[in-house]
């Protein structure tokens, strides 16, 4: 690998916690503790494009909102086309996260190439994403690899 690369993406998750849902787990003995987080997945997705207009990618427990990953040497600016359907629509998240015992992260996944000689991508996030972070309760994640 010659160049470094990275992919972001904001995504909201089903709560697997089999404490919070113990009550569920009573009620369908027809299903294993991880499934009980996609019991109500088209009632949610349905809220999801509601709220937002946009119809999410379903993976693995999870819907991906924003995704993006054209490398740009300042995270910042990926970042702001991740979350760009999204920006104004904090209390939407708010609301969808309790709703439907889902949390909210987003993905910084850096792949530094260490035989390159572009410079490494800058990762110190502006206000703008911090604030969104902050406002709509988003957790964020950092994978970062050399290779």
């Amino acid at each position: 690998m010659e160049k470094h690369e990275c992919r972001t993406y904001f995504s909201l998750n089903f709560d697997f916690d089999i404490k919070k849902n113990a009550g569920l787990l009573k009620k369908r003995r027809d299903c294993e503790p991880e499934e009980i987080g996609i019991l109500n997945k088209k009632e949610a997705e349905g809220a999801v494009i509601k709220a937002f207009g946009i119809i999410p990618e379903w993976k693995r427990h999870r819907f991906v909102l924003g995704f993006n990953e054209n490398y740009n040497v300042d995270v910042n600016e990926m970042l702001r086309v991740t979350l760009k359907d999204l920006f104004g629509k904090e209390e939407q998240i708010k609301k969808l996260k309790k709703e439907f015992s889902l949390s909210a992260i987003l993905e910084i996944v850096p792949v530094i190439a260490s035989n390159s000689n572009e410079p490494n991508q800058y990762l110190s996030l502006e206000r703008d994403i911090i604030e969104f972070l902050y406002k709509s309760e988003t957790d964020i994640d950092l994978d970062y690899y050399v290779v």
